[in-house]
């Protein structure tokens, strides 16, 4: 092969080579600096990783303890109920409360909530054919002695993930609440945290309830998949002894 044609097609590799290379560099830059983090950013990734490594939720949203203890005064936050109102947890002490931590696509929560009555909301796929509803779990495991409403019990439904995954809105609970019927005057509130709950804490306690007394205490866990107390043979069973 001609010399100069060689040295013409090195010419032209290494002009193409060089205009990619530099095109890499210019693209590189703008990547480093989209990353770029500010300050604040970075120590609220440090005391994340901080909190991890200390066996703490990573979620700076958190109230202290999380998730609840036992024996414990339950944490105070502030939720959104299904009419837009804003309140903390605190307010509801003097009576009995039961919470329900629910993610709007979990079989579970849907089943509780009464999608075999009124159907699956939203997009949800399914509800656990196995699980009733909580009034009938609750008359059924009581043989009929207490049911809901009751006005000496307060039923919270707290939402923590929407049916995208993500944080909900005022909007999810207040459709929530329209679809399943569940009204504030029945002692029903359906509420988000205002802050971002959604955190593998978090995850631990869902689906599933925890009932708290008139003094703000924890009394019974049975939240998450691996709860600590039975749902219906040591949760239900309290609700009545708590009230009394």
């Amino acid at each position: 092969m001609d010399i100069k044609k060689i040295q013409s097609y090195l010419s032209k590799a290494i002009y193409y080579l060089s205009a990619i290379l530099i095109a890499l560099i210019v693209f590189s830059g703008f990547v480093l600096e989209a990353n770029k983090k500010s300050p604040e950013e970075i120590n609220r990734i440090k005391e994340e990783m901080r909190r991890t490594a200390l066996g703490l939720p990573a979620n700076l949203n958190l109230p202290t303890p999380w998730p609840p203890k036992m024996n414990e005064e339950y944490p105070d936050f502030e939720i959104i109920d299904q009419d837009g109102t804003q309140v903390k947890m605190s307010s509801l002490k003097g009576r009995t409360i039961l919470i329900e931590y629910i993610d709007m696509m979990n079989p579970v929560s849907l089943s509780y909530n009464g999608a075999k009555e009124y159907g699956l909301y939203g997009k949800a796929p399914s509800y656990d054919e196995y699980v009733m509803g909580l009034n009938d779990t609750i008359k059924e495991e009581t043989q009929g002695s207490f049911s809901l409403p009751n006005d000496k019990l307060v039923v919270v439904k707290l939402i923590i993930y929407n049916q995208d995954g993500t944080q909900p809105s005022a909007v999810d609970a207040e459709n929530w609440a329209n679809y399943y019927r569940f009204n504030k005057s029945d002692n029903y509130i359906v509420a988000v945290p205002v802050k971002d709950f959604r955190d593998e804490a978090t995850d631990k306690i869902i689906p599933g309830f925890q009932l708290v007394d008139a003094d703000f205490n924890l009394r019974v866990d049975s939240a998450g998949t691996a709860p600590k107390h039975n749902f219906k043979m040591s949760l239900v069973p309290h609700i009545p002894k708590l009230i009394r």
